[in-house]
């Protein structure tokens, strides 16, 4: 791990920024983000990564994410 090798994580719903970390950690981290309720049918969620400080071996992935909620009358 080169110094300085930091990764944004972002998520993003409908262009708004819901959450974001950064870190440089080489091991997963569960995190739990409460969703908006959005009126409509149609919602865009975006999974951001972004390296931050020195590139050189800088790495990042999202483990398994998954989106949970119901449907509501």
């Amino acid at each position: 791990l080169a110094e300085g090798n930091v990764v944004a994580f972002r998520i993003f719903v409908n262009d708004w920024r819901m959450w974001s970390d950064t870190q440089n950690a080489r091991r997963w981290i569960e995190h739990e983000v409460e969703m908006p309720s959005l009126p409509g049918d149609v919602t865009r969620v975006q999974f951001s990564t972004d390296g931050l400080g020195n590139h050189e071996w800088a790495w990042a992935v999202w483990g398994e994410p998954r989106l949970v909620g119901e449907i509501l009358p």
